[in-house]
């Protein structure tokens, strides 16, 4: 998966992503090519081909980070609906950024927001 992702585009923010074969790396390669998880493992998602896609690393951490804030929200233990719509929410994140953005507002801003910011915080690094 990753080496196909080499010099494709990002789904959610289409930046230039690239494969690091064999090469561990950080926040300071922001557009890294990196698998996550669709439907992440914290709400029942698997490892099957069909829940994983490859986004750049920046896009991968900052909605990580928005996921957790938000389980932090709800104690690690959101109602069922809730985490339906977070399902929801990170499948268009992935697929239609514009959908995701016109249906749950609130979670694209907070993902973007965490984005823009890690983005910052690595160009002073």
């Amino acid at each position: 998966m990753l080496s196909r992702a080499d010099g494709r585009k990002c789904p959610t923010c289409s930046g230039k992503m690239e494969h690091l074969s064999g090469q561990k790396f950080g926040h300071e390669r922001p557009n890294a090519a990196t698998i996550e998880h669709i439907n992440p493992r914290k709400l029942g998602g698997s490892n099957e081909t069909w829940n994983l896609i490859v986004r750049c690393n920046l896009c991968n951490r900052a909605s990580g980070h928005m996921m957790n804030e938000w389980l932090q929200r709800h104690k690690h233990n959101p109602p069922w609906n809730e985490k339906k719509r977070m399902i929801n929410y990170l499948w268009l994140e992935v697929h239609d950024t514009f959908t995701a953005q016109e249906l749950y507002p609130e979670l694209f801003a907070s993902f973007w927001d965490k984005r823009n910011s890690m983005s910052t915080q690595e160009v002073r690094v």
